[in-house]
């Protein structure tokens, strides 16, 4: 731990005493003058009298008729001997990209003695979908997931990765899974179609979302299909040209929503019939 350096000006022998609240953890060597612990010290787990992790110790120095004494206090440094990825579980709502950042602990469960820990993908079924930043441990997906159109390996939803975290001296690694939320997406923004009119002519509207079900309807006659043919992520087309005005109205397939919600879209029919909504 230390070295006592001691001396006398006369030359007379030398004799080092330890006393104080903390004496008996400690030796003193008098060949080499080293003082230590008794035994390795945890900064964890405190061994001093009063627990609070401070040593007292008197030192005294004795030529057999003057002696001399110092008061010593000596504080255990506490150091990282572990370092932790200390969340495994995630979850994102769908359409979104940055998880968040994987949060890193030491033994006690704290960030302050951390020394610059970097991040790193290093394996997992789905590693390609992810990019993490090294310096401050930011998950992402690669693009933007679909809850219902998972593409992990098994295709749950579940997104597995593996990272690793290291300061240099200490290394963590953690399999992660991401799970993908379903969200509401009745208010998201429509994305375009196109109409095929059998005259050549194409007519665009606004799409409720990939995979729906498109339905081209007579307004006049919304049960009567005759004219119109259904297509699912394809462009629709009319059998036969149309007589009257035409209006789109998407109806989600998936399961999972709640009750179906119509709703109604600009179209622009051909020239001779106007336009409709």
């Amino acid at each position: 731990m230390a070295n006592l350096v001691i001396d006398d000006a006369d030359g007379d022998s030398l004799t080092v005493t330890l006393s104080g609240a903390d004496a008996a953890l400690f030796t003193y060597d008098e060949v080499s003058g080293e003082l230590a612990f008794v035994n390795p010290p945890d900064a964890e787990l405190a061994a001093d009298s009063n627990e609070d992790g401070v040593y007292e110790l008197t030192v005294t120095v004795s030529d057999g008729e003057d002696s001399v004494s110092q008061d010593t206090l000596i504080t255990v440094a506490d150091l990282n001997e572990s370092i932790v990825i200390d969340q495994t579980a995630y979850s994102i709502d769908e359409n979104l990209t940055e998880i968040g950042a994987i949060p890193v602990v030491d033994e006690d469960g704290a960030t302050t003695g951390l020394s610059a820990p970097v991040f790193a993908i290093t394996g997992g079924v789905d590693a390609p979908l992810f990019t993490i930043d090294e310096t401050t441990g930011v998950l992402s997906f690669t693009s933007a997931r679909d809850f219902e159109l998972p593409v992990d390996d098994d295709e749950d939803g579940v997104y597995e990765v593996e990272v690793t975290v290291t300061d240099g001296d200490l290394t963590d690694v953690q399999t992660l899974e991401v799970t993908v939320n379903d969200v509401d997406e009745d208010e998201d923004p429509l994305a375009p179609i196109t109409l095929q009119g059998e005259g050549g002519e194409r007519h665009r509207c606004r799409w409720h979302r990939p995979g729906a079900v498109t339905r081209v309807v007579d307004t006049d006659n919304p049960d009567d299909f005759g004219n119109f043919r259904r297509a699912r992520s394809a462009t629709p087309t009319w059998t036969s040209a149309p007589t009257r005005a035409i209006r789109s109205r998407s109806i989600s397939t998936h399961p999972q929503r709640v009750p179906t919600r119509r709703r109604f879209v600009m179209l622009t029919a051909p020239p001779h019939l106007g336009r409709s909504t």
